[in-house]
């Protein structure tokens, strides 16, 4: 098939991402995978997303009653793709935001349309 008209939209060899197309299926998605945790949302500690806008994923915890729990990283160090949650989850060690016995929320809508929401504890 013919590529896309998205295809080498900034030039050949350049990134494109088409973040404002994927964050309108996230606002649909993600309430989703959140029905499927185990942990009840009044017991989460911290909350980590990936980090492809703060603004979008505060709407997002704001629609689901956990935005005060995100730990967002995007206004310090852009979108990191696969690397968000790594890095936002050793941030939040570092800055005590994250400790032993914590309740986590790993809230994932990314490339792909892959939609994701796992609970642990630390």
């Amino acid at each position: 098939s013919p590529p896309s008209d998205n295809t080498g939209k900034n030039g050949e060899f350049q990134f494109t991402s088409f973040g404002s197309e994927l964050h309108m299926h996230l606002g649909t998605e993600l309430p989703k995978v959140l029905e499927n945790i185990k942990t009840p949302k009044t017991d989460l500690d911290v909350v980590f997303t990936h980090a492809s806008s703060k603004s979008a994923w505060h709407k997002y915890g704001t629609a689901a009653g956990i935005q005060e729990k995100i730990f967002h990283i995007y206004q310090d160090t852009g979108n990191l793709v696969s690397a968000s949650i790594p890095t936002a989850m050793s941030l939040a060690l570092e800055q005590g935001n994250l400790k032993r016995g914590d309740n986590v929320l790993l809230w994932v809508g990314s490339a792909g349309m892959s939609f994701n929401a796992t609970t642990f504890q630390l």
